[in-house]
């Protein structure tokens, strides 16, 4: 089992599989909060159809993951370090699936892609200093930014980015537990302020 690990274990940033699960939940929520903190914003619907949303979402994830983990383990000496593992698989069937599989593959890293592009720049149009740019002009130079890392292979950018982000989303989700603590704690002394009064 140790040579498997080691054998599917590229990035540097991370050395232990337990890590390596914290991270993609913490690189998942950061890139969720990006994309769904400007939407539910602007949302109309109410707090129990974010909930049940959500909850849909999670759970398609977890089956999802679940069915790539256990493929993956499988065969994990066949696929080694492979450039896309599940692509691999996927040829295993056949022609067909592997071409399926890449077409599928490229429109999830498409939406994904502009998803993310949508949350990024909202973020990026808060800033004080990017309040006279032009929210198309934010969205060229971040699109122009992404595609020129995307030149540096596919694997090596995920065995960067993924794990930096994974730790960067683990302090968004750190301070947004303070902040919600913190926000919670206000309300409460507010209220029983009021209720001196």
């Amino acid at each position: 089992m140790d040579d498997v690990a080691a054998l599917v274990t590229s990035s540097p940033l991370i050395n232990q599989w337990w890590l390596s699960g914290v991270l993609y939940v913490a690189f998942n929520i950061q890139l969720a909060y990006a994309v769904l903190a400007p939407i539910g914003e602007e949302s109309s619907s109410s707090g129990r159809s974010l909930v049940a949303g959500a909850g849909l979402g999670a759970l398609g994830l977890v089956v999802m993951a679940g069915a790539v983990m256990a493929a993956m383990t499988a065969h994990a000496q066949l696929i080694g370090r492979a450039e896309l593992p599940m692509v691999e698989l996927a040829a295993m069937i056949g022609g067909w699936a592997a071409l399926l599989y890449t077409v599928v593959l490229l429109l999830a890293q498409f939406t994904t892609a502009v998803s993310c592009l949508y949350g990024g720049v909202e973020r990026i149009a808060l800033l004080s200093s990017m309040r006279r740019v032009p929210g198309w002009v934010i969205a060229v130079v971040t699109a122009l930014g992404a595609t020129l890392l995307s030149s540096v292979g596919f694997s090596d950018l995920v065995g960067t980015v993924y794990p930096v982000l994974g730790y960067a989303g683990i302090v968004i989700i750190a301070m947004l537990i303070v902040t919600w603590i913190v926000e919670r704690t206000t309300v409460r002394r507010r209220a029983a302020r009021a209720a001196r009064a």
